[in-house]
């Protein structure tokens, strides 16, 4: 490896399945860098650069040179100092490790961007302890027509593994990352999961096994784990439940009712409110949301009317009544950051 004067190698070699990663210390900025080559060519080492450059995530690695020399091009990516993953981790840490990964996930996704080989291997924390996601030689613009489908198996969705022409969508991370949250969060592989090339996947029909893993988690996996694309959920949609599910009991919501502010929490779940004969109950249910339901009369959630327990969102208006004798309450919610 012949790089700038710059960059001098710590002795350190990183091998990785299409490339190796030499540690190396940035003089100039007085900095450990991770310097990639790809032994298949640069072709990948400049699709990568091309992501990285689009990409913009606290949970992906950051992009800080590319060298071209008279015998080969090299990424020089931020190194991360902190553990791989664990592989047998609590409940609790799965939980959170799961939260970076499809935080990392959606953001890639919201830029367009298909992953496209989510694994262990991929994924790091840093020294801070921040879960960053890096290896982006398979990634490709969502929709973008391939013959032939690429990944790690058993990592690779079902329609991966189709014969001819195929598009590159933001499902097949989905179903990668619902594959890696089962083996954190019950000590193996989903059975579905393709054996080989000629063994693809199949239909997902197992149980989880994990009695610390709540229904809402465990129905979302398996929805991550759907057959059909089309019935995996978004990965943004995905990143929100993980945040809930950490922040259960956490959440506080705020009102102001007859001159008087409530806080709805943990510890103080319900309140009634009533205007005349239309009146409703607001509960803080499971530790996870408000709902609101009306009791008698009329009662509409930012102007449209319910007729029944109705989740609320983050903030609203709750309405009783019609017309201008309507009684008017904002409603509030607030959900803490996770702590990571």
């Amino acid at each position: 490896m012949t790089l700038p004067s710059r960059y001098v190698p710590t002795g350190t070699v990183l091998s990785g399945g299409r490339g190796d990663v030499q540690v190396c210390t940035d003089t100039f900025l007085d900095r450990k860098v991770a310097v990639k080559s790809v032994r298949h060519g640069s072709s990948e080492l400049r699709n990568e650069l091309a992501t990285l450059r689009a990409v913009s995530s606290d949970h992906v690695v950051d992009i800080y040179d590319y060298v071209t020399t008279a015998s080969a091009s090299y990424l020089v990516e931020e190194f991360l100092a902190g553990s791989d993953i664990d592989l047998s981790p609590t409940t609790d840490e799965a939980l959170r490790v799961l939260y970076q990964l499809a935080a990392g996930v959606s953001d890639i996704h919201a830029q367009g961007i298909v992953h496209g080989d989510l694994k262990p291997k991929n994924m790091r924390f840093s020294a801070a302890g921040l879960l960053k996601i890096f290896d982006f030689g398979f990634s490709r613009p969502s929709g973008h027509p391939t013959v032939g489908g690429r990944g790690t198996i058993p990592f690779m969705a079902p329609e991966l593994f189709t014969p001819g022409a195929l598009n590159i969508d933001p499902e097949g991370d989905t179903y990668a990352f619902g594959v890696l949250a089962w083996a954190l969060l019950d000590g193996a592989l989903p059975a579905c999961t393709a054996k080989g090339l000629l063994a693809p996947p199949t239909p997902h029909v197992a149980t989880m096994s994990n009695p610390d893993v709540t229904v809402e988690i465990r129905d979302l996996i398996d929805q991550c784990l759907s057959y059909a694309a089309a019935n995996r959920p978004a990965m943004l949609n995905v990143k929100s439940a993980f945040k809930r599910e950490l922040n259960r009991s956490r959440h506080q919501s705020h009102l102001f009712y007859s001159g008087t502010p409530y806080q709805l929490d943990q510890s103080n779940r319900g309140v009634r409110i009533k205007k005349g004969s239309h009146a409703a109950t607001i509960q803080y249910v499971d530790g996870l949301r408000f709902v609101c339901t009306p009791t008698s009369g009329t009662v509409k959630v930012n102007g449209q009317p319910i007729g029944g327990a109705h989740e609320l969102p983050g903030c609203c208006l709750i309405s009783l009544g019609d017309g201008s004798n309507a009684l008017h309450i904002p409603f509030d919610l607030y959900e803490p950051e996770v702590q990571t």
